[in-house]
């Protein structure tokens, strides 16, 4: 499997939509696409998700990542693959979506929360662990001490993340955000504000590229 956050460069963002109906997906996805990101998980709590992957498939430029989340069976994994989604993820860890994942050939990305299950996600093969819900466990300080014992964890987290802490949890060891209800806010209803979303998905994208840039030069000045 490979690695999403390797995948995603500069900007390890990773926006996850997830309403009633998808109605408004499409022009979010143009906004935060416009703004730098390259990532976006459609829920399939979301009714028509699978058809808003086949839409967002033909219609977005190729270098977007799109990806379903929140499944839960090899039914559900096999619909995203066919609707031609590039990655999977799931809120809970499972050997019958690993299994299916590896027979498709698509990136599965699996949830935990404690070390016990990060680790034992690592050791299914897993190239990249969803960390969720992060946010009410304790955040960033959460992170650091997870990661403090296995440095080497790939972790993309979500659940409760704030834009605000982005760089926070990059430079805890993050390699993936996922980015839901608080970059997203009131755009996905009928009237939400798009001019609203952009300028956070700015802030964020402006965020991690100026901390992936002043660690490469501070990368250029060690080896001098």
């Amino acid at each position: 499997m490979t690695d999403i956050g390797e995948r995603l460069g500069d900007v390890p963002l990773v926006a996850i939509l997830r309403a009633p109906d998808p109605a408004r997906f499409l022009p979010v996805v143009e906004v935060l696409y416009h703004c730098g990101m390259r990532a976006v998980e459609i829920t399939l709590t979301t009714a028509g998700a699978v058809e808003c992957i086949q839409e967002l498939r033909s219609s977005m430029p190729s270098d977007l990542l799109v990806g379903a989340g929140s499944l839960r069976s090899s039914s559900d994994l096999l619909a995203a693959h066919d609707a031609g989604a590039q990655f999977v993820v799931s809120q809970f860890a499972s050997v019958e979506l690993r299994d299916a994942a590896d027979a498709l050939g698509v990136d599965y990305i699996p949830g935990a929360l404690t070390p016990t299950e990060v680790a034992l996600c690592r050791a299914a093969g897993a190239a990249v662990v969803k960390l969720s819900p992060v946010g009410p466990v304790g955040g960033i300080a959460y992170l650091v001490e997870l990661l403090a014992p296995m440095p080497d964890a790939r972790i993309f987290v979500t659940g409760g993340v704030k834009v605000d802490d982005i760089v926070g949890y990059v430079d805890a060891g993050a390699a993936v955000v996922g980015l839901s209800r608080d970059l997203l806010r009131d755009a996905l209803s009928p009237d939400g504000d798009l001019a609203a979303l952009a300028g956070r998905a700015r802030t964020a994208v402006d965020a991690v590229m100026t901390r992936s840039l002043s660690s490469r030069h501070a990368e250029a000045e060690v080896g001098l």
